[in-house]
């Protein structure tokens, strides 16, 4: 009987091991098939669509709400334009001459300029993430440059005019503009709208600044008559540390790297009204690295 056993036993083995193949093969194609309408519900379009879910932490690199700081670098262009304050010296004084009044001598300086600068500084602001995607916030920022940017500019020119009466004159002006930006401070409101890790914004707010200018024009007029009448005059307007005043508007985008910790790439233009009739205008381009709570 021992015998008989241990001969039956390897094929109810074999028996059972067939069974189970055979099992195998019969639901492959019921898996196979699952399979393909599965890889058809993710298909390339709906993975680009988000169907892709993240990890469970990717959340924290999503979230902007609450308070945050940082500091940046940049380059900037100054842009000045000084005719208003020149031609305003030269046409107070030449008011009343006839020169002034047929030839508007005030009116021929033409002096603008612009220089580069690096900036540095910080940042401190609020956002407030009112829905998944749309983040709204305020933000103050103070920059100054090491170096001040300076813009300056000139122009020499020579006119020869004779008046209704028949009076000749002889005209020459060398005009000159200079600005230096020393520092300024910022405050805006922003909107932001999440994409992934990603920040894009637009900001919109006010700025004040420093400024130190010199401005002056030589005047040299020859009276054509007999004898000749020279008169020969400098004007110079000057001020240091005066307070601009102007709007500012900025596009950046910030990059979380970790949860609590964003790179930002900004783009901001600050207009100021004028100071003495000097309007400027400054460009900068920056990166900063910030924190976020």
């Amino acid at each position: 009987m021992m015998c008989a056993n241990t001969a039956e036993h390897p094929q109810r083995r074999l028996a059972q091991l067939w069974t189970i193949v055979r099992g195998l093969a019969l639901a492959a194609p019921a898996i196979v098939a699952a399979g393909l309408a599965q890889a058809a519900d993710l298909s390339d379009g709906d993975f680009l669509r988000g169907a892709f879910v993240p990890p469970s932490g990717f959340a924290s690199y999503s979230r902007w709400n609450g308070f945050y700081f940082g500091a940046d670098i940049g380059r900037s262009r100054l842009n000045a334009d000084f005719n208003d304050n020149l031609r305003s010296q030269l046409a107070t004084f030449l008011r009343g001459t006839t020169i002034e009044q047929e030839a508007q001598v005030s009116k021929m300086p033409d002096v603008q300029g612009s220089g580069m600068g690096n900036v540095w500084g910080g940042f401190v602001g609020y956002n407030w993430q009112t829905s998944p995607d749309l983040v709204l916030g305020i933000e103050g920022a103070y920059h100054t440059a090491p170096t001040a940017i300076r813009a300056s500019g000139s122009d020499l020119i020579g006119r020869s005019f004779t008046t209704s009466g028949g009076t000749a004159y002889d005209i020459n002006l060398n005009s000159r503009g200079r600005l230096d930006f020393k520092d300024y401070g910022t405050f805006r409101a922003r909107a932001g709208y999440v994409w992934g890790q990603f920040l894009p914004y637009a900001g919109l707010g006010v700025s004040v600044a420093r400024v130190s200018y010199r401005t002056s024009t030589d005047v040299d007029i020859v009276q054509q008559s007999v004898p000749p009448v020279t008169v020969t005059q400098s004007l110079v307007s000057q001020k240091q540390n005066a307070i601009a005043y102007g709007a500012n508007l900025a596009l950046g985008v910030d990059v979380t790297l970790l949860p609590n910790m964003f790179l930002r790439g900004e783009y901001e233009y600050a207009a100021f009204a004028p100071v003495d009739g000097i309007r400027a205008n400054l460009s900068t381009f920056r990166v900063g690295l910030g924190a976020k709570f």
